[in-house]
Formats: C-alpha cells, structure tokens, sequence
C-alpha cells in the first residue's frame, strides 16, 4: 500500500514542521 506509507510519511513531516526547535 504506497497511499499509506504516503500517508504515514506526511503526517510524519507534518509532526517535524511543528516542532521548528531542532
């Protein structure tokens, strides 16, 4: 399922874009 490793890795970047304190 490539939609769902898709998906898994947008909300994954998604979680690094909120945090911005790297």
């Amino acid at each position: 399922s490539f939609r769902m490793i898709i998906r898994l890795i947008r909300d994954y970047y998604k979680a690094l874009n909120n945090q911005t304190t790297t």
